[in-house]
């Protein structure tokens, strides 16, 4: 139950402290005005969107706060979120900077607005003239079923909810394993197998690029090496001995030879001898070298035809994959077997889901027939119920069912769709609601719901925006006698234009809008019983209060 709402720098208002009554209050007055009030800064406690326009003062913060009474399905919400509250009571606050950023706060603690858009639905149960017509729209009326529906519906949607919310689970993994940007065909499986095996066959494991091609050099020069390196061998040690034609180790072993009495005498000749002695050394070992390559170059056309093939393998595979080097042909070797893998487990999980998805629908289904007979049994009752309350609003021929029909597949809510089928008028059909129903006969149905419903409530407090637009005179009378009705165990408060209404109810609370200081502001009071008789008045008569008008207002309040 709302206790209290307190208001500083929202819109017209500078500050307002209201305090709210158990039962019933009519707010009347200014309804445009009462509505941002009760409305607006209510909905910004109950986790509304926020922006810097509602502030009166750009330069001040706008503080809304509401303390509220505490419901079971409330309390148990606060405790499993370890909301702060305090002898049953919750205070919501919310803080809108300057900047239209705002904070939301449960007690002292800060809050998600997702969060407080949750435990808001627990609280207060707005019925404003768009929001109460939700209740002609489909999802607004099988909630309206469910309610009537009791514990044993909700069970059963609870069951099918789980239900069908497997099925579309599985059957978005079954859209994912189809889907385009994905392997999962045969011909995808096919082209990944025939491109793993491909460079699988090429045989590039440990294979040395480098030595690949300097071996295949060799092999395709081999001839021309060989004859190279008889040449260089023949001109170091190969000559024909006379010395004019002697190899170049003779020469040099000759040279060291005629150095041998002069390098006694002469350090420089010494020096030179050693020199010379070293050149042999190293030529010795250069003979050695190309003879021991001359051994190992040989002229074999089957090694280089063998070798050519694993190169141009190669190469083509480097082209295709864009590739620069063999090791870049083994990651995407490894890349490909992944994809294989993958695809292949996506087409058994693909195979293992058809029969998956089958039982699924198999049990939706069945749990959504169980939750249909259910729900047509509730619905019968809330229309049998609902007439009997319409009859009292002086509509004694209505008409009210329900006409369903199967949906093509299950859907979030059931199997099932309908409309609402209403007729006022002896003798003529009953049709879909929304296309027969006056502003007034809508009016009186959706309070009349209300009242059916209020016996399920788990929600304390119930606004009503002009929820009685387009009746008046008796049927106005026999509306607030209805909201009274729901008052006994619900907290009501009526935003109301029909003196009949407000008179009514056990409290009244007038908005007024007046100018100060070249600045309007908006007030909200709580009335007493001589300013209630002067408030119907007003609201019989229009701005200038008569007598008459008072007489009648003192009628009205007598009457309740």
């Amino acid at each position: 139950m709302l206790r209290r709402l307190t208001i500083e720098n929202f819109a017209l208002i500078e500050r307002a402290d209201i305090c709210w009554a158990v039962g019933w209050t009519a707010l009347t007055g200014e309804t445009g005005a009462g509505k941002s009030i009760v409305l607006d800064a209510l909905g910004l406690v109950l986790g509304a969107r926020a922006d810097a326009s509602i502030l009166r003062d750009a330069d001040k913060k706008c503080i809304v706060e509401a303390q509220f009474n505490l419901a079971p399905a409330a309390a148990q919400f606060a405790l499993s979120h370890d909301l702060d509250t305090a002898d049953g009571c919750v205070t919501i606050r919310r803080v809108i900077a300057s900047g239209g950023r705002s904070r939301a706060f449960v007690g002292d603690e800060p809050v998600k607005l997702n969060l407080l858009r949750v435990l808001g639905a627990l609280l207060v149960d707005f019925h404003g003239q768009d929001d109460g017509h939700r209740l002609f729209a489909a999802d607004g009326r099988l909630h309206a079923i469910d309610a009537e529906g009791g514990a044993k519906l909700a069970g059963l949607l609870k069951k099918y909810s789980e239900a069908f919310e497997a099925l579309r689970l599985l059957q978005a993994e079954r859209a994912a394993c189809l889907a385009p940007s994905t392997e999962g065909s045969s011909g995808d499986l096919d082209y990944l197998q025939f491109q793993r095996d491909e460079l699988d066959q090429a045989g590039l494991e440990g294979l040395d690029w480098s030595g690949l091609e300097a071996e295949l050099s060799t092999l395709e020069h081999a001839e021309e090496i060989q004859l190279a390196l008889g040449a260089g061998l023949g001109a170091l040690r190969e000559g024909d001995g006379d010395g004019a034609g002697a190899d170049a180790l003779t020469r040099i072993q000759q040279a060291i030879a005629s150095l041998g009495h002069a390098e006694k005498a002469s350090p420089a000749c010494r020096a030179i001898g050693e020199r010379l002695r070293s050149v042999r050394i190293e030529l010795e070992d250069v003979v050695g070298e190309i003879e021991q390559t001359a051994e190992n170059v040989v002229v074999n056309p089957s090694k280089l035809e063998r070798l050519s093939a694993t190169r141009d393998t190669a190469m083509r595979l480097m082209a295709k994959h864009s590739a620069t080097d063999p090791g870049e042909l083994l990651e995407r070797k490894a890349e490909l077997s992944a994809r294989l893998e993958s695809a292949q487990h996506r087409l058994k999980r693909l195979a293992a889901l058809d029969g998956e998805i089958a039982e699924a629908v198999e049990l939706t289904e069945h749990r959504g027939l169980l939750l249909h007979e259910r729900r047509s049994e509730a619905a019968r009752a809330l229309a049998r119920k609902t007439v009997e309350m319409l009859k009292g609003l002086k509509m004694p021929a209505v008409e009210l069912n329900w006409d369903w029909r199967q949906l093509e597949a299950p859907a979030a809510h059931g199997l099932y769709g309908h409309n609402l089928m209403f007729s006022a008028n002896p003798g003529h059909q009953a049709q879909p609601i929304e296309k027969v129903a006056s502003g007034g006969e809508r009016s009186r149905l959706l309070l009349a719901i209300r009242a059916v419903l209020a016996q399920h409530a788990e929600v304390p407090t119930l606004i009503l925006d002009e929820i009685d637009t387009g009746v008046s005179g008796e049927v106005a009378d026999r509306m607030a006698r209805l909201m009274a009705s729901i008052a006994e165990n619900t907290q009501v408060i009526t935003i109301t234009h029909l003196p009949q209404v407000a008179a009514c109810a056990p409290h009244q609370q007038r908005i007024s809008k007046h100018t100060d200081g070249g600045r309007a502001r908006t007030q909200v009071e709580a009335l007493d019983e001589l300013q209630r008789v002067e408030e119907l008045a007003g609201m019989l008569s229009g701005s200038e209060i008569t007598d008459d008008a008072r007489a009648q207002a003192r009628q009205l309040r007598a009457a309740t």
